[in-house]
This record gives C-alpha cells, structure tokens and sequence, in this order.
C-alpha cells in the first residue's frame, strides 16, 4: 500500500472497530498494521477484509490478515476453492446462492404482525410504505459481483 491507499485502508480499519465493538484498537496498532501491510496492495487488502469480515469473530491480528490474503489468492486461482460446498459456503448471507433470504418485520400496528424471530434470515424492514404482515423477501445478495462460487456456476452454466 502506498500513503495514498490511507483513506481506503483506515475506512475498513474503522469497519472492522465497529463490527467487531473494537473501540479500544488506537493509532497506534493501525500505523503498525499499515507499515506491516506496505507490501500489499490495496486490492489485495480489501479482498482480505471482505474474507475477515464474513469470517472472523474479532478485530484481526496480523496473522488473520495474512491467512484471509492467503484465502482470497487461493479463491482467485484455484478452481477447486470455487465448488459448492453447503457445510462451508463462501458467502454465509445468501449460501452461495446469489439472494439473500430476509424477513420484514411488518408493522406493529398491524394485527397480524408477528415478532418472533425467524430462523435463519435476518429481521429488517423491506420498505413499503403502507401498514403490513411480516413476511419473507428477498434481495440480490452482495456477494454477487464477487462471489467465486457464483462466477463459476454462471462460466458452467454458459459453457454447457
């Protein structure tokens, strides 16, 4: 990385501060990890924090950081890495699938509004403005333009 990529690499490092409620991480740890990652670029990190961030449980080391480097370049050039695997798949929103299964919470002032949680998809609001049940929607996933699982699927599909 080069002191340009600093705005782009502090953006994920605050990111990762909030998704991981890291708040006590200081400057001083991201001016080591920066002067540690010099020799990446910052393609290389973004793909990294993408892997951390569907991966990881807590605000990474820099060995987490060099495992999801050695992760996404495997992804990138090895075909075997891009096979559907249910028990592990690259992305855990959509399951490799490319849609992202969620649940509107509905409108509470509606009688037939049903709070209690729904296994497996996230509870949001879909955006329709008039009164409304919960029920189920779902949205193009955004893993989709990156997802290697996917990629392959469609160089299959489009070859047979």
């Amino acid at each position: 990385m080069i002191d340009a990529d600093l705005d782009a690499y502090v953006e994920i490092i605050k990111r990762w501060k909030i998704a991981f409620d890291a708040t006590k991480v200081g400057s001083e740890k991201m001016d080591y990890l920066f002067g540690q990652l010099r020799h990446v670029t910052i393609d290389e990190f973004r793909r990294a924090a993408a892997d951390w961030e569907r991966r990881g449980q807590r605000f990474p080391k820099l060995a987490d950081i060099y495992e999801s480097m050695r992760r996404t370049k495997q992804v990138q050039t090895s075909d075997q890495m891009a096979v559907v695997d249910p028990d592990n798949p690259y992305c855990r929103d959509c399951r490799d699938s490319g849609w992202h299964e969620l649940w509107c919470i509905g409108d509470e002032k509606n009688p037939e509004w049903d709070p209690k949680p729904h296994f497996n998809r996230d509870q949001v609001h879909c955006g329709r403005q008039h009164d409304h049940a919960g029920h189920e929607f779902m949205k193009v996933c955004a893993c989709r333009p990156n997802n290697p699982v996917l990629r392959t699927k469609k160089s299959l599909t489009q070859a047979g």
